[in-house]
């Protein structure tokens, strides 16, 4: 939620997941999200999410989840490095659970470039579970990524194995 540099970001990104993610062209492919539709309007933006994902912890992904992580990041009190990207967007509560499978973003204005704020170019924007607690991601078992952190130490380094019910098919590789 709050990380700021290079150790961080690749910390994170090994046991977490965005709803899209770049290849190597920069064209978005699903992750989290299996499709996403510009709204009937021009300032929404609704998401399908991939069913069947759990938790490190064994515990479901839901809709939930997705709609209390934007809230967390776009709430300015929290103090999100993804809140300069998402201002004049997306604000805090406009992200709304359309169904068990389906989250409508309510945006600020038309932003056709939403997906890209909600991948890796965004780095801060992975998906945590709803109950997530700002500062608990290094004590591990968060997320819905290949890897599941074990142990960390700031001067030492990380332990992960891998997540042996990671919803992508072959993966993950290394």
């Amino acid at each position: 939620v709050t990380m700021f540099n290079t150790g961080a970001i690749m910390t994170t990104q090994l046991a977490c997941d965005y709803l899209v993610f770049p290849d190597e062209q920069y064209v978005l492919q699903p992750r989290l999200a299996t499709k996403w539709v510009a709204g009937s309007t021009p300032d929404t933006w609704t998401f399908t999410i991939r069913q069947g994902v759990q938790w490190h912890d064994g515990s479901p992904f839901t809709v939930d989840d997705v709609v209390a992580s934007f809230d967390r990041i776009t709430d300015p009190k929290i103090g999100s490095a993804a809140l300069s990207a998402f201002a004049g967007v997306l604000s805090k509560g406009n992200v709304e659970k359309v169904d068990e499978q389906t989250v409508t973003f309510h945006l600020d204005r038309p932003y056709g470039d939403f997906p890209y704020l909600v991948s890796a170019f965004n780095y801060n924007s992975v998906v945590l579970p709803k109950n997530y607690q700002v500062g608990s991601f290094t004590k591990g078992g968060v997320g819905t990524g290949p890897f599941i952190l074990k142990t960390f130490s700031v001067d030492q380094g990380v332990t992960y194995v891998k997540n042996p019910n990671y919803w992508g098919q072959g993966l993950p590789y290394l």
